[in-house]
C-alpha cells in the first residue's frame, strides 16, 4: 500500500476567486484596494467580486509620490505642492 502524499503547506488564507467570492457580502458593497498596480486581468479580488452578488464595488488606488520620484514630472508641479 502506498503512503499518502503529504498535504501542501498552508501559508495563509486562500486567494482562489471562488473562495473569496463566497466570503463577500451578498448584495452589499465591497472596497477593492489596488496596492501596487492597476492590473485587472489577474487580480483575484476583482475576479471574486465579479463572481459574487455584490451590489457595488468601490475600486481604490492611492498614488504614492515616492513611487513617482524617478519620473520626469512631479505631482503637484515642480514645487511639489
Amino acid at each position: 500500500m502506498a503512503a499518502a502524499a503529504p498535504a501542501a503547506p498552508t501559508t495563509g488564507p486562500s486567494t482562489r476567486p471562488s473562495d473569496l467570492a463566497s466570503s463577500l457580502p451578498s448584495g452589499g458593497t465591497a472596497l477593492l484596494w489596488f496596492r501596487n498596480d492597476l492590473r485587472t486581468d489577474d487580480h483575484p479580488g476583482l475576479t471574486a467580486a465579479a463572481a459574487s452578488s455584490l451590489r457595488q464595488l468601490l475600486p481604490v488606488y492611492v498614488v504614492d509620490p515616492a513611487q513617482l520620484a524617478h519620473m520626469a514630472f512631479t505631482p503637484g508641479g515642480p514645487e511639489g505642492a
